[in-house]
């Protein structure tokens, strides 16, 4: 049995919204314009297969009318880490646009953020130490605007 976390933010205040009909049922319900990220840290790859069209989660339904867009993102190409394998500091290098409002997060295997760090606007290259952990595989991984937009496996000896 495996359970899968999944971060939700609402960031409206949805107290005056009126309410709708939900799904045809009769019951009342909100407007609610769902943005769902995929981010996979194992890959860069999120695979191919058919698109589905529906979703429902809790008595949200939502169907058949999904719209897409294309965020701006970092192009993954123009961030680097270095060392790798290292046994404390890393050094992340943005070679393309540098972030606008970033941090930066080590995540262990189980999911758990271990430490982060703010990434100061405009800057090119940031060097952290992760020499107090504890010997192991972790993911870097770079927010924008509290956006996942970078991961990176890293080894620590």
């Amino acid at each position: 049995d495996t359970m899968d976390w999944y971060e939700l933010r609402i960031p409206y205040d949805l107290s005056n919204w009126s309410a709708l009909d939900s799904c045809g049922d009769g019951s009342g319900g909100l407007p609610v314009r769902l943005a769902v990220y995929v981010f996979n840290d194992l890959s860069d790859v999120q695979g191919e297969g058919p698109t589905r069209d529906f979703v429902e989660i809790d008595n949200i339904c939502m169907n058949g009318l999904l719209v897409g867009t294309k965020d701006q993102r970092v192009d993954p190409r123009s961030i680097q880490l270095f060392p790798n394998p290292t046994t404390g500091n890393l050094t992340v290098r943005f070679a393309g646009t540098p972030l606008r409002a970033g941090n930066m997060q080590i995540v262990d295997l189980w999911g758990r953020i271990v430490a982060k760090e703010v990434l100061p606007p405009g800057q090119q290259e940031y060097t952290s130490s992760i020499a107090a952990l504890p010997a192991g595989v972790y993911f870097v991984r770079v927010l924008e605007d509290g956006l996942p937009v970078w991961s990176q496996r890293v080894v620590k000896h």
